[in-house]
């Protein structure tokens, strides 16, 4: 990551708070991202991200690391408790080769964790990857996910619906969130059908309440006409590091930076996973959404580092990324491992 980016993640972390990094310590949350819906006169879709982080419940250093575990000396935790429903945990790493990365909690023992490699993608990368590890003198820690309704709301008076429900997805309000196997946007919807009162898919009836919601999954919301103007204020902490977000290759996907800042073009500094080009039919292309269109335009990056929009010859290395953007990445390289395989925007 270029200064200029890094620069203003440490800037805006430090305005918002100033923590120091404890074993088992909680603090309160540090930043707010406010979410706008406007009024609708029709269906109208937009796109959000939820770029900020719970507080962790546990910062510490692993005693011994394994392709997909961690361990810790003195743990005390209850079998399962970071994997068992309703709960849902991620594992941040905060140094080392690693850092930036997140990886979910499958489960747990009292002093160990077992975590997904896969970074919702079709290929593993080992916690042990020869030249690109996790190490003991390393430094993660655990946190809560936001969920759809920790996000949306559950209906009860404690947490209520931000989004309007109905007995189905064609007549109520829908979150989307972008599946990177699938290559799909899976639609969720607050069900009243049957009084059944949680979040689930048109096709399947089960509680998706507390589906994970990651800080660089790419959200769209389609709400129906005649909805009144709302917002949603989501708190949490600013990321102090980049994040460290899996490629992947011969894939177009829709993502975000997974930060709540505005950046440029020319600010990214993206890793070896990234293919600049000489057009946008053999580079590596970011899309931009078009308002006005509701399109994704294409941008590319030449070989001297300029961005370009589709074929126009101007520098397009100015072009603002607003806070919270969602973007659909197209990258054009075949399986890549290790560092390689990751991208620091």
């Amino acid at each position: 990551m270029k200064k200029y980016l890094a620069g203003c993640l440490s800037l805006v972390a430090v305005t918002l708070a100033s923590n120091a990094v404890a074993q088992n310590a909680t603090t309160t949350p540090v930043g707010a991202v406010t979410v706008s819906l406007p009024a609708t006169s029709a269906t109208t879709i937009t796109y959000h991200s939820i770029p900020l982080y719970a507080e962790a419940v546990f910062t510490g250093k692993p005693t011994s690391v394994g392709l997909d575990t961690l361990s810790f000396s003195g743990g005390s935790w209850s079998l399962n408790q970071f994997s068992s429903i309703p709960a849902s945990f991620v594992v941040r790493v905060l140094s080392g080769e690693q850092a930036g990365r997140v990886l979910h909690v499958v489960s747990n023992t009292a002093d160990s964790l077992n975590v997904s490699i896969t970074d919702r993608s079709s290929q593993s990368t080992g916690l042990t990857t020869l030249g690109f590890s996790i190490t003991t003198n390393d430094t993660i820690e655990i946190v809560p996910c936001d969920t759809l309704a920790s996000i949306f709301g559950d209906g009860t008076s404690e947490n209520p619906l931000a989004l309007a429900g109905a007995t189905s997805s064609f007549l109520a309000d829908t979150v989307a969130i972008y599946n990177r196997v699938s290559g799909k946007w899976d639609a969720y919807f607050f069900s009243t059908q049957n009084g059944q009162g949680f979040w689930r898919t048109q096709s399947n009836s089960t509680n998706r309440n507390a589906l994970y919601i990651y800080p660089d999954d790419a959200i769209s919301i389609t709400r129906r006409s005649g909805r009144p103007a709302t917002s949603l204020t989501i708190t949490g902490r600013v990321p102090t590091i980049a994040p460290l977000l899996k490629a992947m290759p011969n894939a177009g996907y829709a993502t975000t930076l997974a930060v709540p800042i505005e950046a440029t073009l020319g600010s990214l500094n993206l890793s070896g996973a990234w293919n600049p080009g000489t057009n946008v039919f053999t580079a590596d292309t970011i899309g931009l959404l078009e308002q006005a269109s509701g399109k994704f335009l294409g941008h590319f990056q030449l070989a001297n580092g300029q961005w370009r929009l589709n074929s126009t010859q101007s520098d397009a290395s100015s072009t603002i990324i607003p806070a919270g953007s969602v973007l659909f990445i197209r990258e054009r390289s075949s399986s890549l491992t290790g560092r390689d395989s990751f991208n620091t925007f």
